[in-house]
């Protein structure tokens, strides 16, 4: 019985470490973001985050210039939004974060008397600061994002745009809304 119990704890391991670790980035990986958003329960906003001229850099540099790449954007998030949420690579070039429920109220409370749109700007100039600084040292590589977000509000007395369901929600992250583009390059 004590063979049993361990295999089945080094599978749990197994299963939430490694199988949820992507492998290029070792950012949450899109197995594990699927597996989120299926229960979401709370208040969020997602910032989804899409590289530009990611092709590009494939194409013109080789593929080992793109994944280096996309470790430089991996490490940007993190750096960024580690504190505020969840990072994910999704996809080749996108990556996701889901803010935690914290950081969405404050947010929502901070934007009660301006627009919610400035909150969000300010969490999109901190990773353009961040890559900005990337670019720099990687000159050859002209990194940049496009920035957008969605929000799941699950009561309904905000002024805020809502979902009346987090499928709702989610349905709409391929379409990024507002979506913003920064490329740096020198």
């Amino acid at each position: 019985i004590i063979t049993a119990l361990t295999f089945g704890m080094i599978y749990i391991y197994y299963d939430n470490a490694v199988l949820s670790i992507d492998n290029l980035t070792h950012l949450l990986n899109s197995r594990k973001y699927r597996n989120r958003i299926k229960t979401i329960n709370f208040n969020t906003a997602i910032i989804f985050v899409d590289c530009n001229k990611f092709k590009f850099i494939n194409d013109n540099y080789g593929h080992h210039a793109g994944d280096i790449a996309l470790r430089e954007y991996a490490d940007a998030l993190l750096t960024v939004y580690r504190k505020y949420g969840w990072v994910y690579r999704r996809s080749g070039d996108e990556f996701v974060v889901i803010l935690k429920p914290n950081v969405t109220s404050m947010l929502v409370e901070a934007s009660e008397e301006k627009d919610f749109h400035i909150e969000m700007k300010k969490l999109f100039n901190q990773l353009d600061e961040n890559i900005g600084e990337r670019a720099k040292k990687i000159h050859y590589l002209k990194l940049g994002v496009s920035c957008g977000y969605g929000i799941y509000i699950s009561y309904t007395n905000s002024n805020l745009e809502f979902y009346s369901s987090s499928r709702e929600f989610f349905s709409i992250d391929s379409a990024v809304a507002n979506a913003e583009k920064h490329t740096y390059s020198n």
